[in-house]
C-alpha cells in the first residue's frame, strides 16, 4: 500500500478457496441486493458548568456501526453472497444520530476478494477514509478477506466542510480500477456531544425604593406666665 491508511488484507479462517466455474466467473452477478443495519444510542444530560461540559465531551466520545451487506453473486465469499462491481458501488445510510453530537472521525472495513482489481479506495461523501494499491489476484469462492484500517484520521466534525449529514442521508462510495468482489462494508462512525449553548438569564432592573419624608417638628412658643399682684396685708 503507498498510503499510510490504506488497508491491510487479512485472511480470516474458513477462507479455502474452491476452484471450479465460479473461480473467474464474477464478471455477469451484478450488484445485486442489500440490506442495512444500524444502531446507536447515547443520551447525556444538559450541564453549562465549565467541568462539566469538559466531561461531557469525554464521555460522550462514542462510536456506532452501519452495515451494509450486498448480494447476487454465484456463490459464497466471507461465509455469505456478495456482489462484484467493475468499476464503483454506491450506496446510501441514514445516520442514527441527533443534533446534539457531531462527528469527528469515520473508519471503514469491507470483507470480500480483490478478483481482477489492483486498486480500491472508498469515501463516505466528499471525505476520504483511505485507498490501498498493488493488491494481488484472488478471485476463488470461499474467499474471506478482511480488509480493516481505512481511517479519516480527525477531521475536526466531519459535518462541516466534508457534507456529512447528522440524522439524514449520507452516501458511501467505493471505487475499484477493475472488478472487485465484496460481501460487505462496515462503516463506523465517531461521535461526540455537543456542550449545549446556554441563553444568559438576564435579571430585570429595580427601580430604586425612596424613603419617606419625615415632617418637622414644629418649634413650641413659651408660655408666658402671668405676673402676680402683691397681695397688701391688712394693718
Amino acid at each position: 500500500a503507498d498510503d499510510a491508511r490504506a488497508g491491510v488484507g487479512r485472511r480470516g479462517g474458513g477462507g479455502t478457496g474452491v476452484g471450479g466455474p465460479h473461480a473467474y466467473g464474477h464478471a455477469n452477478h451484478g450488484d445485486g441486493l442489500y440490506s442495512y443495519t444500524a444502531v446507536a444510542t447515547l443520551d447525556l444530560p444538559d450541564s453549562n458548568s465549565t467541568a462539566e461540559v469538559g466531561s461531557r465531551k469525554l464521555l460522550g466520545e462514542a462510536t456506532y456501526d452501519s452495515t451494509q451487506t450486498f448480494s447476487g453473486g454465484g456463490c459464497t465469499i466471507c461465509g455469505t453472497t456478495y456482489s462484484c462491481p467493475t468499476a464503483s458501488l454506491a450506496y446510501t445510510y441514514t445516520d442514527t444520530l441527533t443534533s446534539g453530537y457531531q462527528v469527528y472521525r469515520i473508519t471503514a472495513s469491507w470483507c470480500g476478494t480483490p478478483c481482477d482489481a489492483t486498486y480500491w479506495a472508498i469515501s463516505v461523501n466528499s471525505l476520504s477514509l483511505g485507498s490501498v494499491t498493488g493488491l494481488t489476484r484472488v478471485c476463488q469462492c470461499g474467499d474471506n478477506i478482511v480488509y480493516d484500517s481505512y481511517d479519516s484520521g480527525e477531521v475536526d466534525d466531519a459535518s462541516d466542510g466534508y457534507g456529512y449529514t447528522i440524522g439524514g442521508s449520507n452516501t458511501v462510495t467505493s471505487t475499484s480500477d477493475s472488478q472487485i468482489c465484496i460481501a460487505s462494508m462496515t462503516i463506523t462512525i465517531h461521535y461526540r456531544a455537543i456542550a449545549p449553548t446556554r441563553t444568559p438569564t438576564i435579571l430585570p432592573t429595580l427601580a430604586p425604593t425612596r424613603l419617606p419624608t419625615v415632617s418637622t417638628v414644629p418649634t413650641l412658643l413659651p408660655t408666658t406666665l402671668p405676673t402676680a399682684l402683691p397681695t397688701t396685708l391688712p394693718t
